[in-house]
């Protein structure tokens, strides 16, 4: 499942939608976590999350983060996953059937918007929100152009370090597919494609790590339960090495 939501991802540039979602609409979720564990020898914070896409049934997700990776799976060390190498600044999505591996490397934005983007952070108080460790949420509605993109409600200052590192992962992916974007019909170069997917890439993460998020695409996430300081395993962040690797830049060969 996760390699599909990447492909999703992906191929947002040539798929236009506009469906209007507030975070506010979200179901409440119940966030627990597990007492700190002192002297672990491969620590890292577990995420659990629900995520509703247009036409597909909710499915669950999960997220591995420590100080030098983030990896996204459905829950199974054994499942396709994507890795986040933060030190190489490099995203591996990694097919366990087809024993291969999409590399896809960083690069910096060096375009411009191909017309001005007005970016409004509409914070906005959001009385039903669960207190997540001693913190009250945030629900930032963002604007582009007068089009509401992207609702986040953000709790500060509880997961920074797993927020600058997905923060981190959004970059690269807006790097991407802004060395892409003149593949895109400039019909469906829209203000919030441009925005949530190059432009703002991962703003909202400056404020604090979402508990809901949606865009007006449809897409929907809801964490439902963290834990921090907890035991990974020690193969987790290690890609196959037995795998086909493949790069999206064409200066970079196949590794058979």
């Amino acid at each position: 499942m996760i390699q599909r939501i990447f492909f999703i991802l992906m191929a947002a540039f040539f798929i236009a939608a506009c469906s209007e979602q507030g975070a506010e609409q979200a179901p409440q979720k119940k966030l627990e976590q597990t007492p700190e564990q002192p002297q672990l020898e491969n620590p890292g914070t577990v995420l659990y999350f629900e995520e509703v896409e247009m036409g597909v049934e909710p499915y669950g997700s999960r997220m591995l983060v420590n100080p030098d990776y983030l990896r996204l799976d459905d829950g199974h060390d054994q499942s396709d996953f994507i890795l986040y190498d933060r030190k190489e600044r490099a995203i591996y999505s990694v097919a366990q059937s087809e024993k291969s591996i999409l590399k896809i490397s960083y690069h910096p934005i060096e375009i411009e918007p191909p017309y001005e983007l007005k970016l409004v952070d509409d914070v906005r108080e959001d009385a039903s929100a669960p207190v997540i460790g001693s913190q009250k949420p945030e629900h930032h509605v963002y604007m582009v152009n007068s089009q509401r993109c992207f609702d986040a409600v953000l709790v500060p200052g509880v997961l920074d370090a797993e927020a600058s590192a997905v923060k981190e992962y959004l970059e690269v992916l807006a790097g991407e597919q802004a060395r892409n974007l003149f593949k895109t019909p400039v019909e469906y170069q829209d203000p919030c494609m441009l925005s949530n997917l190059i432009f703002n890439a991962g703003a909202h993460l400056e404020h604090g790590f979402p508990i809901q998020e949606s865009s007006n695409t449809g897409y929907s996430r809801y964490l439902v339960d963290y834990r921090k300081s907890v035991e990974l395993a020690p193969d987790v962040f290690k890609l196959p090495g037995d795998y086909r690797q493949f790069s999206l830049d064409p200066d970079q060969p196949v590794v058979q």
